[in-house]
């Protein structure tokens, strides 16, 4: 019997089947499952009768397990008491399904998204699990110069990215009684590039990837970071599991991990090139199940080689292969014939269980097999129990479950040290999760700052009396409260300036202006700071909108400053960039696009220049305007200030950066006896004895003569 292309939409079911080596493997005393229902998330109902259907459809089949996904937002919602839930479910709707499915005797396994965020119902939450694309500290992938490349994936190389997903899934399982937990897709969205691993690369390499032309070697170097921060995920999930007791250990939780793409393809170029590396992850200990996924191309005999040649570089875990039902494609109507071909011989290979992949509505549609007639898969699973079986049931046998979540803070990202110039503010910020709701105290120099109890803390303008003050917070909810490292405030006097006529008091001088719409530059009073500022005047938007300033002198891997002030008519943005002002025009080390209001604003950025090795003059500051200038559009800027921080870079001694070692430049020293040196710059324990003490002060008198 044929069927409907628009029900063939909706129905999409795969045969999983597991296998294990004969001579090793895990214990399988411990086999938790004959046969699994996965239920995926693209159709879930919230409804008592799609939730009662779906235990009554596992029991129809022989399944003594159900895999279901329960949106991200639903377990952020509960954290944080923000976001919702998209199909607006309970906390009691999830213990009733729990609670149905183990008075049936059927486990329930959580499946949560490795790195993706833009599974149904999950992109509404994207600001708890990384800040806004227009900070530098967000969590997504990278491109080459650094703007962020997909904001539907989440980096695991950065440690905070990893510490937002492993809290949601620890509070999942600590507040509901789940039986185990799969991990989808771990890999699969590792296949493109991200950038963020370039350190990485050159500690282990000896080369920058954001300096050399992409190729090959360059591909495998970036995977191959993306692998360390992968495997860090996985250790880091089983420790917090672990911290939870014996109970959240296997064989009650388990790691399951899905791979979407031909692993040992023979002409893929790149075996590790998913960012997932199975042979460190079994041997660890981290994950407890593999699952291969091969399509209905391939024969029997290949697919079985593909697995085999997995379980023979992982022995210590359980394995699983997986083939379609519907041959291709969904709107396929035709059964794979490798189905009936396959399932049979699970437990001749040695299978463990029998996991049954649910796109859609698992129902009686029949498929057509060729010339033979009309067969219902669902039915012939109903008429054919599994031949593998269930050795141990986890079911109940963990603690009672305390709904109410009690999870103590945890600071994932602290405070970072600041170097500011005197006069202007700095600003620290934390990343903490935890229990909701999570309440916040900073404190300077171990006292509290009045009124300062949010996540980010910006400091008055500060004198000189503020120079290497100590900022933290404390960060506390219903269970406890933690405490930050300390962030040094460290202050210089001034800073010599890279930009000339940085405040417009000569006109034009030294500015250029180009726009390939219709517009005007013109200095007009009154200004920010003095009496003129830049006026920049749109007609008509363009896709070349810029106003820039080249020849500026750089120094290599050093760190400088941006600050300037602006504003637009429109509230519309801009983007400060610098980069080789000639082609090929390689990027320094800046882009970022800044939030502008209508009335003046400072804005301030510091980076570390990329891109060459030895003293440059080539160097393009440019304010870019697209796409964000519109007719009509009138933009303001005055006092830009591209300034150099890095003290070590210039001279060891003069702290206080004003060009000559001298008196001052031992207060700077004197102000800190007694404290070790951890200061990143500048680094006031001269003689590098780790203390900041009298022999430093003497060592610098003796450069006051030089």
């Amino acid at each position: 019997m044929k069927f409907n292309i628009l029900v063939a939409i909706f129905i999409s079911i795969i045969i999983i089947f597991t296998i294990i080596p004969a001579s090793a493997g895990p214990d399988m005393s411990q086999n938790v499952m004959g046969r699994a229902l996965f239920v995926h998330y693209w159709n879930i109902i919230n409804t008592d009768t799609y939730y009662n259907g779906l235990l009554d459809k596992a029991q129809y089949i022989n399944a003594d397990s159900i895999m279901i996904k329960w949106n991200d937002c639903f377990f952020v919602s509960e954290m944080t008491g923000q976001y919702r839930d998209p199909l607006g479910r309970t906390s009691q709707d999830l213990i009733n399904f729990i609670d149905k499915a183990h008075d049936k005797n059927i486990t329930v396994i959580l499946m949560v998204m490795g790195n993706y965020l833009q599974a149904t119902g999950d992109s509404g939450c994207k600001g708890y699990f990384t800040p806004p694309e227009t900070d530098p500290s967000n969590y997504f992938r990278k491109s080459k110069n650094g703007s962020v490349t997909t904001n539907d994936r989440l980096d695991f190389y950065y440690p905070g990215a990893r510490a937002k997903r492993i809290a949601m899934i620890k509070y999942a399982v600590s507040t509901y009684d789940f039986d185990g937990i799969h991990i989808e897709e771990p890999g699969y969205h590792e296949k493109s590039i991200s950038y963020t691993g370039d350190e990485g690369v050159f500690a282990e390499h000896g080369y920058h990837p954001i300096n050399v032309p992409f190729n090959e070697t360059v591909q495998f170097d970036l995977f191959h970071e993306a692998e360390k921060g992968m495997t860090a995920f996985f250790r880091e999930l089983r420790e917090n599991l672990s911290s939870l007791g014996p109970d959240y250990e296997y064989p009650y939780f388990m790691i399951q991990s899905l791979h979407n793409i031909a692993k040992w393809e023979p002409n893929n170029p790149a075996i590790e090139g998913i960012g997932v590396n199975i042979t460190e992850l079994s041997k660890k200990g981290y994950i407890d199940l593999w699952i291969t996924e091969k399509t209905n191309t391939y024969t029997v005999e290949r697919q079985k080689q593909n697995i085999r040649d997995t379980i023979n570089s992982t022995p210590e875990i359980y394995h699983t292969g997986v083939t379609y039902i519907s041959s291709t494609a969904l709107l396929n109507k035709y059964l794979n014939p490798y189905f009936f071909d396959v399932l049979p011989q699970v437990a001749s290979w040695g299978g463990t269980s029998e996991i049954i992949y649910a796109s859609g509505y698992l129902n009686f549609v029949n498929y057509e097999n060729g010339s033979s007639s009309p067969i219902s898969p669902y039915n012939w699973l109903h008429n054919n129990p599994p031949k593998t079986k269930r050795t141990f049931n986890p079911i109940r046998l963990k603690a009672p479950i305390n709904n109410t979540p009690i999870i103590l803070p945890t600071i994932s990202v602290s405070p970072s040290d600041q170097i500011v110039q005197v006069g202007k503010s700095a600003t620290f910020d934390v990343i903490a999760t935890g229990a909701a709701p999570l309440s916040y105290q900073w404190q300077k120099n171990g006292l509290a700052i009045p009124g300062a109890t949010s996540e980010s803390y910006t400091t008055p303008v500060t004198t000189m009396q503020d120079n290497g003050s100590s900022y933290r917070v404390k960060v506390t909810n219903s269970e406890g409260t933690v405490t930050s490292s300390a962030a040094i405030l460290i202050l210089i006097s001034s800073l010599p300036g890279l930009i000339t006529n940085h405040g417009f008091e000569s006109g034009n001088t030294s500015w250029k202006f180009y726009t390939d719409g219709e517009g005007t530059f013109n200095v007009k009073s009154p200004g920010f700071e003095g009496n003129k500022a830049a006026e920049l005047a749109f007609n008509r938007s363009g896709n070349n909108i810029q106003l820039y300033q080249s020849g500026i002198i750089l120094e290599p891997n050093t760190r400088y400053q941006l600050s300037f002030a602006a504003y637009s008519t429109s509230g519309n943005d801009l983007a400060a960039k610098l980069f080789k002002h000639v082609s090929p025009n390689t990027n320094y080390g800046l882009i970022k696009t800044f939030n502008l209001t209508t009335n003046w604003q400072t804005f301030t950025t510091q980076f570390t220049t990329t891109g060459f090795s030895s003293t440059i003059n080539d160097g393009r500051l440019q304010f870019w305007l697209v796409p964000f200038a519109a007719s009509g559009d009138t933009y303001y800027i005055d006092d830009v200030r591209l300034e150099n921080i890095d003290v070590s870079n210039n001279g060891k001694y003069d702290f206080n950066k004003d060009g000559i070692v001298d008196i001052f430049d031992l207060l700077f020293i004197s102000d800190r006896f007694n404290n070790t040196a951890r200061y990143p710059y500048p680094n006031y324990d001269t003689n590098t004895d780790g203390n900041v003490d009298i022999l430093d002060i003497v060592s610098v008198t003796n450069k006051i003569s030089q």
